[in-house]
Parts: C-alpha cells; sequence; structure tokens
C-alpha cells in the first residue's frame, strides 16, 4: 500500500509530490481514488475546492459546483459514508459523490 500524506497545500503519495494553491485540511480515500478538501480562505471563493487524484497523483476530477444564489459556498467536510463520497459545505448542504467523476449524485440539506 503506497504511503499517503499531508503537510500545509503538499501531498506526498508514495515518490509523488502533488502542491495545491490552498492548504489541505483533510483527505480521505475510496476505490483507489485519494479526495482531498482544500481550505479556501475568507474572502476567496472557489467552491470546486474537494479534487480527487489517482495513485500516481493525477488529479481525475474536480467537485461540482452545486447550484445556489450564494456565490461563497466552499465545502468545510468530507468523509466516506456507507461506501460513498460525502462532501458537506457550510450552508448546510451535504452532497452525495460520483467517486470516479467529482459529479453530485444527490444533496440534502442538513441545518
Amino acid at each position: 500500500m503506497t504511503e499517503i500524506s499531508a503537510s500545509g497545500n503538499t501531498l506526498q503519495i508514495g515518490n509523488q509530490t502533488v502542491e495545491f494553491e490552498y492548504g489541505i485540511d483533510d483527505l480521505v480515500q475510496l476505490n483507489g481514488i485519494i479526495v482531498v478538501l482544500l481550505n479556501i480562505p475568507t474572502g476567496e471563493t472557489n467552491n470546486r475546492n474537494v479534487i480527487g487524484l489517482d495513485q500516481n497523483g493525477s488529479i481525475r476530477w474536480r467537485i461540482e459546483e452545486l447550484d445556489s444564489e450564494r456565490t461563497d459556498k466552499p465545502y468545510v467536510e468530507i468523509d466516506i459514508t456507507n461506501g460513498e463520497l460525502v462532501a458537506d459545505n457550510w450552508m448546510g448542504v451535504q452532497a452525495i459523490v460520483d467517486i470516479d467523476t467529482g459529479a453530485v449524485k444527490d444533496t440534502k440539506l442538513t441545518k
């Protein structure tokens, strides 16, 4: 199994190093995909801050942006629940994410 670690904005996958424009808040793995959650600083807008990478460090997808009247709605939490990738944004929307494409399969309001 390949060792995976994150520090600041750097993801280490074995011998591969991947640097992101923002710090890494969290990472999870599912079906061979490494999913990172980037910490978007206050005052910046980036609503596609969940990224899926393969075991070689190549980016496979960025999460689909949710429709909303609000322009600033980054994701703040990721988790694996019942074998599926779940991403929550700060507005209380929980998205079930297709692990192969980053498409949002379903959403529900949690607040």
